[in-house]
């Protein structure tokens, strides 16, 4: 038997003792609640199975930065790849601003229309191509920030991710 939470107990008692005198009212009730215990359960299920794709999903994202890192580490000089290291980071800080609670908004909509998911993706993407088009513009000025003169022309290349990584946005909030 499935485990019952004590708001679904609480109701089956109050429906036996209020339809004690008719019967047949009392088996149509039974059944509901067999019906709606039934549904909790595969929602249960469905989430639980939710949860392992999101899981297995982020592990493996995870081992292939960590093995890609590896492999940079290996191929790269220590000066290359500290140059490297900054420029990933401005990448990851402005990824924050491409994704500006798009996705988000979608997944915690209840009934999404094809408009929406057309405007989601059009944001998303002007977004990126206006922070690629900001961080190629400023990419002089945070290489003599950092004090790293390489470092210009490693933003101005890593630049061209940001619309494509904003691009994905969506369709990453969708498969949520």
């Amino acid at each position: 038997l499935l485990p019952i939470s004590t708001t679904c107990k609480a109701r089956f008692i109050h429906e036996i003792y209020s339809v004690a005198t008719e019967p047949t009212h009392l088996m149509t009730k039974l059944k509901e609640i067999t019906v709606n215990t039934r549904a909790v359960s595969d929602l249960s299920k469905k989430s639980r199975k939710g949860f392992l794709w999101l899981l297995l999903g982020t592990a493996g994202q995870n081992t292939l930065q960590i093995l890609s890192l590896l492999v940079l580490a290996r191929i790269l000089s220590p000066e290359e790849f500290g140059v490297v290291g900054v420029g990933t980071s401005v990448i990851a800080f402005l990824r924050i601003f491409s994704e500006i609670g798009v996705g988000p908004a979608l997944v915690q909509k209840e009934a999404i229309s094809i408009l929406d998911i057309k405007t989601a993706n059009t944001l998303s993407l002007v977004l990126g191509i206006a922070l690629a088009g900001l961080l190629y513009a400023i990419s002089e000025n945070l290489a003599g920030f950092f004090e790293m003169p390489e470092l210009a022309n490693v933003l101005q290349a890593m630049a061209l991710m940001l619309p494509l990584v904003s691009y994905s946005v969506v369709g990453q909030s969708l498969l949520q």
